[in-house]
């Protein structure tokens, strides 16, 4: 995790507490798959992420699939940085 942003720290935080590597074991290319996070553990992790980055996750269809699909922790990061700056531009 050397060299990490903070978007980056937070979301391997939240897949480290919904899966089964340590945080300082998740890098951009660590496959979700591997960390037998399955769709339940997505959802919940979408929930996670909206409280710690005080965003909400618009339920349309586009989003949802998205998440559906990820399957990286940097496929995550990025899709969470889009949300954030998403968030940003609109206050």
């Amino acid at each position: 995790m050397v060299g990490e942003d903070a978007v980056s720290v937070k979301v391997y935080a939240i897949l480290s507490r919904r899966g089964t590597f340590s945080e300082l074991s998740i890098d951009a290319s660590t496959p979700l798959a591997a960390m037998c996070i399955d769709l339940v553990g997505r959802a919940e992790i979408l929930f996670d992420i909206e409280e710690a980055f005080d965003i909400e996750i618009p339920e349309s269809h586009e989003v949802v699939e998205r998440f559906r699909c990820l399957t990286t922790a940097g496929a995550t990061v990025e899709l969470v940085r889009g949300l954030v700056a998403a968030k940003e531009a609109r206050a």
